[in-house]
């Protein structure tokens, strides 16, 4: 993201950086707990440190960094009991966004949803859980847009934020157990796509809800979440 890329002015360019952390974040980039450096972040996406630090600042204020007292910025490590509670949020309102979206879905929206899939099962086969868990994030918030409910997608996004430090969790976990790699990524996918294309909203909030709390069944998810938030891990 060379700045000399975005000729736009300064604000365009820490938009840009904003939106381009923030993604890095939901993707599981970083790990709980672990220190942010303006200059880092800022080297990884080829810009100056002033729209970062501005981005991190901003990102500080909605929840996804902390600022310690020595002026180290971290991501937060949350506990047992606030990602079981966020999890609880993502049911909610993920679900309702699926409900939504079944109702206003197009077949061209069916369409992109079906080959962000297939990007899925590729990645995933090849053993690439990097690329498979962005893949997915990709796909559930295409989903979400479909919803045309701004405030509702905010909400979600706030919500994503602060359990995407935990997505490199489950992919440590998913590459420890190939042989649920797979279904972890698909199964739940494919029942939704075919209640969108069905146009059943029940159907489909179920199908988006099971593939929230499907990582959650992987062998020791809560003992790694509870090791990191404990920093021994």
């Amino acid at each position: 993201m060379a700045e000399a890329d975005h000729p736009g002015g300064s604000d365009t360019i820490q938009q840009q950086v904003y939106v381009a952390i923030k993604e890095m974040v939901m993707a599981g980039r970083f790990l709980p707990g672990q220190a942010i450096s303006v200059r880092t972040v800022a080297d990884m996406l080829d810009v100056s440190a002033m729209p970062t630090r501005e981005a991190v600042k901003r990102l500080t204020s909605e929840g996804a960094f902390q600022s310690e007292a020595n002026r180290t910025t971290r991501i937060p490590r949350s506990g047992v009991a606030e990602v079981a509670q966020i999890l609880e949020l993502r049911l909610m309102l993920e679900g309702l966004a699926t409900e939504q979206a079944a109702k206003n879905i197009s077949l061209v929206r069916l369409d992109e949803l079906r080959k962000i899939q297939d990007e899925i099962d590729r990645f995933t086969i090849a053993g690439d859980t990097k690329a498979s868990l962005a893949a997915n994030k990709q796909f559930h918030f295409a989903l979400y847009r479909t919803a045309e409910n701004p405030n509702l997608l905010r909400l979600i996004e706030s919500l994503w934020l602060r359990m995407g430090p935990f997505v490199s969790l489950t992919a440590e976990l998913l590459a420890s157990t190939p042989e649920k790699a797979l279904s972890v990524a698909c199964d739940h996918h494919f029942q939704l796509i075919d209640a969108l294309n069905a146009r059943d909203p029940e159907s489909a909030k179920q199908a988006i809800q099971a593939d929230i709390f499907e990582p959650t069944q992987l062998p020791r998810y809560w003992q790694a979440v509870a090791e990191f938030s404990e920093g021994t891990k």
